[in-house]
Parts: structure tokens; sequence; C-alpha cells
């Protein structure tokens, strides 16, 4: 159930789609297009699924097309989030730990983009992926992802935003390809998973040409 403020009262992935849901019907109105990064990807795919008179279109932005197993590599990778905000709480403090864990890797820009986001990230939601790996959990972020049974009842538009560095498979990307009516793929060069912490612009031109054809 959701409590006064409208929104789910628990993190996990049946949740957010709930709550995304519940905003499309209670405030746009109408279908829409939802574009989705990593798990928001997942969320609009099994939207568009299970709600296909809601979904006008979908962007899945490097956002995993396998079926999910229980795996912990997901929560060790939160853990080490979770350890910065338990002890860093300025932007500038998460800056700083950023900086020194990439060594090597360091990129000003992207780093400070990165810090100002997990500023605004309530430590509870990293707590309750790191809490619950397995997928059939109600709390778990992949609860009720389930590729193989969700692309083939997406009827609308799909543009797959694939980032040439990040986690998205290419067979993944092939069946996807082949079992959605309409669908467009676009590789994003040189760029790790978290693509939106880059250069944009080829984001905003493929989002924008792929939003103009469906005028």
């Amino acid at each position: 159930g959701h409590g006064r403020s409208g929104r789910a009262p628990h993190y996990g992935f049946g949740y957010y789609c709930d709550d995304v849901v519940s905003f499309i019907d209670g405030v746009i109105g109408e279908p829409t297009v939802l574009f989705g990064h990593s798990l928001g990807g997942r969320m609009a795919l099994t939207i568009a699924a299970n709600h296909p008179d809601m979904t006008r279109a979908i962007i899945l932005g490097d956002s995993s097309l396998s079926a999910p197993r229980p795996s912990n590599r997901l929560g060790s990778g939160f853990s080490s989030l979770l350890e910065i905000l338990e002890v860093s709480p300025t932007v500038n403090e998460i800056y700083k730990t950023l900086k020194t864990r990439a060594g090597e890797a360091f990129e000003p820009v992207s780093t400070l983009n990165r810090a100002k986001n997990l500023s605004m990230v309530d430590p509870e939601m990293y707590r309750s992926i790191v809490d619950n790996p397995d997928p059939s959990s109600r709390h778990s972020h992949f609860h009720g992802f389930n590729p193989p049974e969700h692309l083939p009842k997406v009827r609308c538009p799909v543009l797959i935003l694939q980032a040439e560095r990040g986690m998205l498979r290419a067979e993944d990307v092939g069946r996807a390809l082949d079992i959605l009516p309409e669908a467009y793929h676009v590789m994003l060069e040189d760029v790790p998973h978290e693509f939106l912490m880059y250069d944009t612009d080829p984001v905003l031109r493929a989002v924008t040409t792929f939003l103009e054809s469906l005028m």
C-alpha cells in the first residue's frame, strides 16, 4: 500500500514501478515516453510490458536486457558507496573520497557530478540493494523484472542506448531487436555505464531524433 504522500513505503523494484504508474495515471493522464538509465530502464521496460496503454515509447540507457540472477556483485559495489555516504555527507567530502578511489582514472567533472548525485541519495536505498541480493525478494531491485517475458509484450517504439564500455551485452541487444516490433539501437562510443556523466551531445542527438520520429 502507499502512504499519505502517495509513494510506496519501501525501496524495491516493484514499488518503484508502482510509483511511476500511479504518477502517469494521476498526474500526466496520457501515454508517455519513459527514459530510464540502468535501473530506470528496467522499470521502463517492465511498465511498457505491463501497461502498454500508458507508454508512448521507451528509451533504455545501458539497461540490462537479461533475466536477473542472484548475485553479490551489485551488493558489493553498493556496499562501497554506502561506506562513503555513512562518513562523507558533503559534496566536497564525497568528491575527495571518489578522487582518492579513482586513482589514475580520476576525471574531475564526472566525479563532481557523481558526488553531487550521491549527496542526495538516501543511504537506506543502497542498503536495500545490499541486503536483498535475491530477485525473488519483494525489496530486491530486480523483483518482477523478466526481459524474456516482458520483451514480447512491448508494443511501443524502443530506443536502446548502449554504452561501449557499459554492462549491456551484444547478444541481449540482438535478441531484443529481433523481438521488439519497432526498436532502434545506438552505440555510445567510448563511455562507461554512467554515460550521462560524460559528453551528452551524442545522447541528446539520439534521443531528440527518436522523439521527433514519434510525431
